[in-house]
Parts: structure tokens; sequence; C-alpha cells
């Protein structure tokens, strides 16, 4: 999605409201200046302008009020302060705000020696099956994400190698982040073309492609997007004709970008969302890099499936499960055994 200045990521961050707070609350108080109401009344537009909900927003009254409780002369935490007002103004929970300094770690670019991180992880189910757990991922820095994701989809293409069934993704763990590392991992399940689509406030649909010439991947991949589109392109070919069952293991803490993977995969035939509604933060941020050195992740558009379906809360799945307790450090043995029952019910080879 365009921004009205710089873009990091379609989706990002979508759970470190704690890491957010930890961050604000241990920095020193930086002077602002006079510099306060300008800043304030530029994030003030900038919502007001782009935000999914403005028009729900009583503007002046806002401002008005805002810009009487900025003190003066004023430091960093009260122009954030100010900040969260105005989010609360929203009443968006996927809008949010990243200090200064947490901004800063999100976009630091990693060492070049740096290991993947291991955001995917894969195990061997019975019935060559194989089960692809991917958690959320928060970088910002595209050398980074870019090369964790070519590592993980290296490994869900070893994998995929046995599973000559069909395959389970599990999300049931995925709280969110920056969604084209988790997208670009999943190639093989997902195939090429419009993977899933985003709505703006005045209803245009904005395709979310690997491809170069979207403007969208161009904006997060830059000058390496037709490598990695090309290589996405030959990795989506894996279920174009045998398409094997797959099955999306889904929770109460799957969110934000897991729920965007969730609905990319959700729109082909051959797959089955199981296990407990989404969280429901099924919305499209635009990171927007502010004049003082932090960010607001705005949530500008609603997601749709990649055959027009709008989502306007939490996904339920096609096949519920007893509600279980997703907070463990995995998802319950019981509901990856029925996902994975899932896919071998529809096993071709069976």
């Amino acid at each position: 999605m365009p921004s009205l200045h710089l873009r990091v990521a379609t989706t990002l961050v979508a759970a470190s409201l704690l890491a957010v707070a930890v961050v604000e609350h241990r920095q020193a108080a930086k002077r602002i200046g006079n510099r306060a109401q300008a800043l304030v009344s530029d994030f003030i537009e900038i919502a007001r302008v782009r935000a999914l909900l403005a028009n729900s927003v009583d503007w002046r009254a806002t401002r008005d009020r805002v810009l009487a409780d900025l003190p003066e002369p004023a430091d960093e935490r009260d122009v954030y302060r100010a900040y969260r007002q105005v989010i609360h103004a929203l009443n968006d929970p996927h809008t949010q705000h990243f200090p200064r300094q947490f901004y800063a770690q999100l976009t630091t670019p990693a060492p070049s020696a740096a290991a993947p991180t291991d955001f995917v992880t894969t195990s061997r189910e019975s019935g060559s099956i194989i089960r692809i757990a991917v958690k959320g991922y928060s970088s910002g820095n595209p050398k980074r994400y870019m090369a964790d994701g070519l590592a993980a989809l290296t490994l869900v293409e070893r994998e995929l190698a046995h599973a000559t069934c069909g395959a389970v993704v599990d999300l049931s763990q995925n709280t969110g982040g920056n969604m084209y590392p988790m997208l670009l991992a999943l190639a093989p399940l997902l195939g090429s073309g419009e993977l899933l689509r985003f709505v703006d406030r005045s209803g245009a649909h904005h395709p979310v492609q690997f491809r170069s010439e979207n403007k969208d991947f161009r904006g997060m991949f830059g000058d390496a997007g037709p490598d990695i589109a090309a290589r996405f392109a030959n990795a989506a070919r894996w279920n174009d004709k045998a398409q094997r069952p797959i099955a999306v293991l889904i929770s109460g803490l799957t969110a934000s970008s897991g729920e965007a993977v969730a609905i990319a995969l959700a729109g082909q035939p051959w797959v089955r969302t199981v296990g407990n509604p989404t969280r429901g933060l099924v919305t499209a941020n635009s990171v927007v890099r502010l004049a003082d050195g932090s960010a607001v992740a705005l949530t500008v558009a609603r997601m749709s499936n990649r055959v027009g379906h709008i989502y306007n809360g939490p996904v339920a799945p096609d096949v519920a499960l007893p509600a279980y307790d997703e907070t463990r450090e995995r998802a319950a043995p019981k509901a990856i055994a029925e996902a994975v029952a899932n896919v071998a019910s529809r096993c071709v080879n069976k």
C-alpha cells in the first residue's frame, strides 16, 4: 500500500505493544522545543487523510482537544502521549505508534553473517504429510527479511519433497509482523498470481502479488524484486497440477499478518482452515516514518481473499475444534492431529 512518507511493510508487527511500552518507558525524554505543535498537527493530518476509520472521527474536536492538552514546553513523552490520543480517537486496535528507539531497532540492518531466524520450522507427520509452523516475523529491514524469507523457502521446499499426500500450515502461534517473508516461505503452497487483496476506504482493491510489475512488491523488494519474483514463481509450481490437500491450523492467537497468510492460503479450493477463530485484526497497515524519527503503523485497508471475500472480523475455521490452550509454546497436540487427519482424509494417494 502507498504511504504518505515511508512504507516499511504492508503489515508489520501486530503484537508488539508490550515491547513498545517498555522501550518508551525506559528511553530518556527528548526535548522537542517549539516543534511539538507541528509534529502533533502533522500526525493528526496523516491519520485524517489515510486511516481506514477516519470518517468516524470528529477531526476538528479531536485536533482542538489534543493540541490543548499538549504542554509547553513539551518533551518526547508528551508528543507520544498526544499521538496515542489521536489513535484512541480512531478506536482502531491495529493502529499503533512505534517510539523512535523501537522503530530504529526494527529497521536496523542485520549483520552480514547473521543466521536466519527460525520463524519457520517443519516436522514430518504420518502419512507423508509435512507440518510447516510459521510464527510472527517483525524485521522491517529489507536485507534481513529477504534473506530470512529465502532461507525459509529453501527449508520448506526440501521438506515438501516428502509431502506426497499434502501439508499442514500451522499458524496457531503466528501473532503477526511482516507478512512478506512468511508468504515467500510458503510460495509452494500459495501458487502464482494474486494471493490476497487490500481494500481501502474508497473501495479500491490493491492486490498482493510477487510480481515485479506490482508497485507494492517493488516497494518492498526494490532492485532485488525481479530475482525474488522469479524465485517465487518457480517455487509456486509445486502444487499446480497435483493440488495436494492443505490444512491451515488457526487459533485465537493468529493475528494480523498471520491472518493475512491464512486468507491467502484459504482462497484455494484444496485448502481447509482448522481450529478456532482468529483474533480478528484483518486489516492492513501502512508504516509511516514521522519527522521525529518515530513511526506509526496506520490501518489503511481491510483484507480480502483472492476471490473477493472481504473480512470484517475473525477468520472462522472451516473445521471448528473445541477451544484449546493456544497460549502454549506449541499448538495443542490434539489440534495438530485434527489438522493432519483433515489432510489425510483428502489425500489422493490413500
